[in-house]
């Protein structure tokens, strides 16, 4: 099992009740810049409960600012050699100094034109982790075919060649702005499934399960936004 956690010390007690079941905690989350600099995070406590439970840290890299997640500014640091190699060493340095057993990606929205970009950055991150034995996971959307426009930054094969794991988020294709429906479509999910087999290790896919839901007011009014729900 692949669990998010935000990596503080207050999750301390979360990581224990679940390591029993919990292979990776993905600690959410470390965000960069345009230079390829990264923020900080309190996690050291964290990560040491981690791995006194048994289980693996991972540090998640997400392209989200105070906006939302950035496209533009994954397509800008990326595409400047300069700032994707400081992110790179940034990112190695991170996950080496503080103790993780590897990094998650979480670059979401990625472009259509940076879709062979964002694999030879994946590729270049993934030999240097792997060469000190760290591992290279990602998040993706979840892809049913190549005819998507907002998922074709993503090459499930170039990328399925390069991660150890593809965390695939399956879920969200209804949301609190959208019209009432299953948030993860059983149909929709097996598409991604058997879309992400044909192209990669199906050992190395991880399906991204909600454990929420929505409240939709009825009869629906597309200006009312749904209230989500816990689980």
């Amino acid at each position: 099992m692949y669990f998010y956690v935000t990596g503080t010390q207050s999750d301390q007690l979360l990581i224990n009740d679940f390591a029993s079941y919990t292979t990776y905690y993905s600690f959410f989350e470390y965000h960069f810049n345009s230079d390829g600099s990264l923020s900080s995070l309190n996690d050291l406590a964290a990560i040491k409960s981690a791995w006194n439970s048994n289980t693996a840290p991972l540090a998640t890299i997400t392209n989200l600012t105070a906006a939302g997640f950035s496209p533009e500014l994954t397509s800008q640091t990326l595409n400047n050699s300069s700032s994707r190699q400081n992110l790179i060493d940034n990112i190695f340095t991170l996950v080496s100094q503080n103790g993780y057993a590897g990094v998650n990606i979480d670059f979401e929205g990625t472009l259509a034109e940076d879709r062979d970009t964002f694999s030879t950055f994946l590729s270049e991150l993934g030999d240097r982790l792997h060469a000190v034995g760290l591992l290279l996971t990602i998040a993706v959307p979840p892809k049913t075919s190549e005819d998507i426009p907002w998922y074709a930054g993503y090459d499930y094969g170039a990328i399925g060649s390069i991660v150890d794991l593809m965390f695939i988020m399956a879920y969200d294709w209804h949301h609190m702005a959208s019209e009432p429906g299953p948030v993860a479509p059983i149909s929709e999910v097996r598409n991604t499934i058997e879309f992400a087999m044909e192209r990669m290790d199906s050992s190395k896919v991880v399906l991204g399960i909600p454990l929420y839901g929505y409240n939709w007011t009825l009869p629906y009014n597309p200006e009312d936004l749904a209230t989500p729900i816990s689980n």
